[in-house]
């Protein structure tokens, strides 16, 4: 934990603080072989998953089944106060830092860009994915397997809007 905090302080002061863009213009850079319309379109298409078009659902509809379906009152509420703290602790940072998005995005977006919200959204929701996919009943070899999924997908999802320009 330190050492990811670390590594948030480092990110923030260079890229916020001292308004560096050189990450950005390292990764447009390095990214700009593998552009094409096709990958836009894919990339659109994982970005979705990370947006609130999805996740603000996808939360809705976890904590309606573990409510009124599995009965499970506590973690219907563990689930809507990790989707609401995730959410309040990104529009809290983002207008805390007030980084402006790069100037030649391939999508449209808006607002600032640092955290980015579909990096944040994607693994704050898939690792709550990963986590209640330990306390099910599967096998732990399913268990491993599904959380290495949750991490994969939130790690594509997190890492489109970079890919687009956006963030």
């Amino acid at each position: 934990f330190i050492i990811l905090l670390y590594l948030f302080y480092f990110i923030a002061d260079e890229i916020v603080l001292e308004h560096n863009n050189k990450f950005d213009l390292f990764a447009f850079k390095n990214l700009a072989t593998i552009t094409s319309d096709g990958t836009t379109k894919v990339m659109e298409a994982f970005t979705f998953f990370g947006s609130t078009f999805f996740i603000f659902p996808a939360y809705i509809v976890l904590v309606i089944f573990f409510f009124f379906i599995r009965k499970i009152k506590r973690m219907a509420l563990d689930t809507a106060m990790v989707g609401l703290a995730g959410s309040g602790l990104l529009f809290l940072l983002k207008d805390i830092f007030r980084r402006n998005r790069p100037l030649d995005p391939l999508v449209y977006a808006t607002g600032y860009s640092l955290p980015i919200c579909h990096s944040f959204s994607s693994f704050t929701f898939f690792g709550l994915m990963a986590s209640l996919i330990w306390q099910t009943k599967f096998i732990n070899v399913w268990k491993l397997i599904l959380s290495i999924v949750c991490f994969l997908l939130g790690a594509i999802i997190a890492s489109s809007p970079v890919c687009l320009h956006c963030d």
